[in-house]
């Protein structure tokens, strides 16, 4: 992308962004890094406005950015890029305070199909197929979005407080639970902030 000379770093997220750790800052390249290929710098410079890439990790131990930016896998994720200069300042602060606060445990729910199996897509299929899990799911993940929002607004630390991070967390999460199944973790104290019957759906934590 051409963004200016001017412009040295830009905001990425993706749905859902609910969480401070949502979403990156990261820097804009304005010239050709030392040893691309100037016929890989041109090839990127033709690509159309709107497009992003994500490198391959130096490391098999690295974690790919895309997971990091709301738990992407690049299955078909669409991601928002700002780069309003008016707005990125306040965002850099979030990103600063993220740093030296608390850290969210990021673990997606246990993958219960089994997917290196030779019976996961039908493990899958069995899962989408339970109309009754399906529903609890889905109102699990309601009441976990409207928790979370609920009290981000009513705490002085808006969406720093830990209980409307944890809800946050938690709404994520059951994103993946109606083809992947598995459990939420959530501290034990929150439980009762869900109906009885969404219980079978939470793990406790400390």
């Amino acid at each position: 992308m051409n963004f200016g000379s001017g412009k040295h770093k830009i905001f990425v997220s993706r749905s859902p962004c609910m969480d401070p750790t949502d979403g990156k800052t990261l820097p804009v390249v304005h010239k050709k890094p030392a040893g691309m290929r100037v016929a890989t710098w041109n090839w990127l410079l033709e690509k159309p406005f709107g497009s992003i890439m994500f490198a391959n990790p130096k490391s098999p131990s690295d974690v790919p950015l895309p997971e990091t930016i709301s738990d992407g896998d690049l299955d078909g994720d669409l991601y928002f890029i700002m780069w309003d200069t008016n707005i990125l300042p306040h965002l850099l602060k979030v990103e600063e305070k993220m740093r030296h606060g608390q850290v969210v445990n990021r673990k997606k729910p246990k993958d219960v199909t089994r997917k290196g199996s030779e019976t996961w897509l039908e493990d899958a299929q069995e899962l989408m197929l339970d109309v009754e899990r399906i529903s609890l799911v889905n109102e699990f993940m309601k009441t976990s979005y409207n928790l979370s929002h609920k009290t981000s607004v009513e705490s002085k630390d808006h969406i720093f407080d830990p209980d409307a991070r944890s809800f946050a967390q938690a709404y994520r999460k059951s994103l993946d639970m109606p083809k992947h199944g598995g459990t939420v973790d959530l501290p034990q104290r929150l439980h009762s902030k869900y109906p009885s019957k969404l219980h079978p759906l939470l793990n406790g934590c400390s």
